[in-house]
């Protein structure tokens, strides 16, 4: 990842997702890292002082095959939902959009329909943002 000025685009979105979680107190929440590739980095849980930590500690060195597979960090979200609850589910998506995967799109949408779940994102390319619901 290159450098950016300070903050940099990591130490925003990880305040961003703080300040989000915030508002999730009581509601179990989960980590999925992405770049090239995806990785649950902790599984749903109430638990946000682990949440704090893990999301702290994430730096692009935990993978190592870089790019924006936004498609891999939907699939392994969607693993981590438990199949069987019917309750509300966020997925909350959080991307430089770098490189972007043009059949995330595609994916997102599926798994909305799938798992009636509210899937957001927030990416940020050519200096221009894009929030949206999906």
């Amino acid at each position: 990842m290159a450098e950016d000025i300070k903050p940099n685009r990591l130490e925003r979105a990880k305040a961003l997702v703080s300040s989000i979680i915030d508002q999730f107190h009581g509601h179990r929440v989960g980590f999925v890292v992405f770049a090239g590739n995806a990785y649950l980095q902790m599984p749903l849980t109430v638990d946000y002082s682990a949440f704090n930590m893990y999301l702290e500690n994430a730096v692009p060195s935990l993978i190592q095959n870089q790019g924006t597979d936004i498609g891999a960090a939907i699939d392994v979200s969607e693993h981590a939902f438990v199949s069987g609850d019917k309750n509300f589910k966020t997925l909350l998506l959080i991307s430089d959009g770098e490189t972007f995967n043009k059949e995330a799109l595609k994916k997102a949408k599926a798994a909305f329909k799938k798992w009636n779940k509210n899937l957001h994102y927030r990416c940020r390319r050519n200096e221009r943002k894009h929030n949206s619901r999906v």
